[in-house]
């Protein structure tokens, strides 16, 4: 299983709604260094009605400093690994090959860091 195929998944579903949200979840799994988000913690919620919607994020926990951890993502952003070596121009290539646009992409992206370092550093 890798990103982008979760990734087609989620457009088929959701769409581009669904794809920035997806962007949003690796985003935030990638700045809090939560190495273990594979495929088995990411979920698709299908109502009764037929609609289809990313559930939320959940098992979403720092890793990087747990013993015994490689400092390896579970699944590659942009054929990157190693955690230390994705930037943020990894997590917008990575979307790009979904079909979001660069543009698209870039100011939704920043956003989100910024807002999660933000609160990363929050004492709330």
């Amino acid at each position: 299983m890798s990103i982008r195929r979760i990734a087609g998944v989620v457009a088929a579903v959701q769409g581009l709604e669904g794809l920035e949200q997806w962007l949003a979840l690796l985003t935030l799994a990638t700045a809090i260094c939560n190495l273990d988000m594979h495929a088995k913690n990411i979920a698709l919620l299908l109502p009764p009605d037929g609609s289809g919607r990313l559930a939320l994020a959940y098992d979403m926990v720092p890793l990087i400093h747990y013993p015994g951890t490689d400092g390896r993502m579970a699944m590659a952003i942009n054929v990157v690994y190693e955690h230390s070596r994705i930037r943020r121009d990894d997590l917008v290539a990575e979307s790009v090959r979904w079909g979001m646009s660069d543009v698209r992409a870039v100011p939704g992206l920043q956003d989100l860091i910024e807002s999660t370092v933000e609160r990363l550093r929050s004492p709330d």
